[in-house]
């Protein structure tokens, strides 16, 4: 325990789970500060890209991540995406009282574990609709579940109350901006490619 203290640990097993996850783990990150994201699978760009002119796209996130939605959905009405914006945490509840259906659901996860983002996986399932995910661990249930998975740099993986500073959530910013950039340069040359 002092130990712990005189390192600046909040106690003992917070320097367990660093000396677990940060020292005899291996780095099985697929991003780092330089190249923050990555897309899963490469193939799925295109068509998501060709796609946002005419899909209608439901955006959820919660806590933090939600802020991320905000902005994507602000910036896809900007844009002239037809977007909505569900901060509701029940897909299933959104789904009856909603006439028009969502051809694609975009959800912002940090760790893609969240109850929140697992709910929504879970409504999803056996339903023809396209799942899109920002999140900070490619191996999480959201990102395994994704159609398309934007696998964004996180170096707090650990840290689920987000107390320490973290990139993350600005380098969702920043692969959202990156995605819409391709995007703009796709429609300007249809058919040319990203």
């Amino acid at each position: 325990m002092r130990l712990a203290k005189k390192l600046k640990f909040s106690g003992w097993l917070e320097l367990v789970y660093f000396i677990k996850f940060n020292i005899t783990m291996p780095k099985l990150d697929v991003t780092n500060d330089i190249d923050y994201m990555s897309i899963q699978p490469t193939e799925r760009l295109t068509p998501l890209l060709e796609s946002l002119q005419h899909q209608r796209i439901l955006i959820h996130g919660s806590g933090f991540s939600q802020l991320i939605a905000q902005y994507i959905y602000n910036k896809f009405l900007v844009t002239g995406v037809n977007a909505s914006l569900a901060l509701w945490p029940d897909y299933e509840i959104l789904e009856q009282k909603n006439a028009a259906k969502f051809d694609s659901i975009w959800i912002v996860s940090k760790s893609g574990r969240s109850s929140s983002a697992l709910n929504w996986v879970k409504a999803l399932e056996g339903k023809a609709i396209n799942l899109v995910c920002f999140t900070g661990d490619y191996q999480s249930p959201l990102a395994q579940a994704a159609d398309t998975a934007f696998i964004i740099h996180d170096p707090q993986k650990f840290d689920d109350d987000i107390y320490w500073s973290n990139p993350f959530f600005g380098y969702c910013i920043l692969g959202f901006e990156r995605l819409l950039k391709m995007w703009f340069i796709q429609t300007e040359n249809p058919g040319g490619g990203v």
